[in-house]
């Protein structure tokens, strides 16, 4: 398992970040995406729901395959599209809790993508973050803030009663394939809102991600072909 511990200036000091590829989502069916990213991610794959069956949370997701444990979008280590997903360009750092209401800046350290000869360095000679590392620890908080606003729209969506659980059943090269688990917008009952619940979703920019939501759905075509290799 990686070896995921709280940065520190003193047991990482030589570090220096060598590489960043998906390496490590390589087998990643779903990843996660956060709502200001649905327009750009969602014009290349299908982005759903998935329930949390520990907590009951909502997680909004870019579906990646057809299959458990594939992600047709890796190709040789890189990211085989147009845009990036948020996710995907951040690691080998994470955000951890430390105590309540709390974060904290979290490592791999034993990723492959760390060296202590070449690479951007983490810290200074005196311990102190580099402008580099600065820069990515302003982007992981900035990418954190962005994730819970995602998790309060999902808990929008679940408090108006507007996600389904929905199978996806699909044909490719002659070939069944069914994903379960997954939870779509329930497009009929947001057609059936009423006009200041609508008004109020406008106003927040909720409508515009919703929709965005749904167009990404017509996305499933072409992950289908790319599992069929057309």
């Amino acid at each position: 398992m990686a070896k995921l511990v709280p940065l520190g200036n003193d047991v990482h000091r030589n570090f220096k970040l060598a590489k960043q590829d998906i390496e490590h989502l390589k087998d990643a069916q779903i990843i996660p995406v956060v709502a200001h990213e649905f327009p750009t991610v969602g014009s290349q794959g299908p982005i759903v729901f998935v329930k949390n069956s520990e907590t009951g949370q909502f997680q909004a997701v870019l579906l990646c395959g057809i299959s458990q444990g594939e992600n047709l979008f890796n190709v040789n280590g890189k990211w085989d599209g147009a845009f990036v997903p948020l996710v995907a360009t951040l690691y080998p750092f994470k955000i951890l809790p430390a105590g309540e209401d709390k974060i904290t800046l979290g490592i791999i350290e034993d990723s492959p993508c760390f060296s202590e000869t070449e690479g951007e360095a983490l810290f200074t000679e005196d311990g102190e973050m580099t402008e580099f590392m600065t820069k990515f620890r302003d982007r992981m908080l900035d990418y954190y803030d962005r994730l819970q606003a995602t998790d309060g729209y999902a808990q929008t969506l679940v408090n108006h009663n507007l996600l389904k659980s929905q199978s996806m059943n699909l044909e490719i090269n002659g070939e069944k394939f069914n994903i379960d688990g997954l939870y779509f917008i329930d497009e009929e009952k947001l057609m059936d809102l009423a006009d200041d619940v609508v008004l109020d979703f406008h106003k927040r920019g909720l409508m515009a991600v919703m929709y965005a939501q749904l167009a990404s759905m017509h996305q499933v075509h072409t992950l289908a072909r790319r599992k069929s290799g057309k």
